[in-house]
């Protein structure tokens, strides 16, 4: 009885921390330079079927996941790389959602926290996905950035 109630007293604490242990666990393990350079293959076989990075800008897809959790909810979780010559005072087009019903009827913003900075995602209703960092610690210059985006909008 003990074991089973610390077990589930585990689960549900793991369940309750998702999100902060995968913005921890990605920043950790992809801010590193050796990793970000060093794993083209990874970058080769991101899933593009639902997501398409804007390429032409220098971004950069490790993954993504773009689906349905409810009739009415959209999740997008993304996984991003760019070299850092990004002008952060901007808004950046990361991409575009290619599946047209998981994009939202009307434009969406919406926020999520990355440690220590606060960012937004917006969505426009052609799929164009564009993110920005809002007043807070820039990133240092030194390594090219990884950023987990993890976000969920009702449609």
């Amino acid at each position: 009885m003990k074991t089973q109630n610390w077990f589930t007293l585990l689960i549900n604490t793991i369940h309750a921390m998702t999100s902060k242990i995968f913005t921890i666990i990605i920043v950790s393990l992809l801010s590193m330079n050796s990793f970000a350079q060093q794993h083209s293959n990874a970058l080769a076989k991101a899933d593009t079927i639902n997501f398409s990075v804007n390429k032409k800008d220098g971004w950069k897809l490790f993954n993504s996941c773009v689906k349905l959790i409810k009739n009415d909810s959209v999740m997008i979780g993304l996984i991003l790389q760019h070299d850092r010559s990004i002008d952060w005072e901007q808004e950046q087009q990361i991409g575009r959602i290619k599946s047209k019903s998981f994009i939202p009827k009307l434009e969406k913003t919406l926020s999520f926290q990355l440690l220590a900075n606060f960012c937004q995602l917006r969505i426009d209703t052609n799929g164009k996905c564009y993110l920005s960092l809002k007043p807070g610690a820039l990133p240092d210059e030194m390594d090219p950035l990884i950023i987990p985006v993890r976000v969920v909008f009702k449609n």
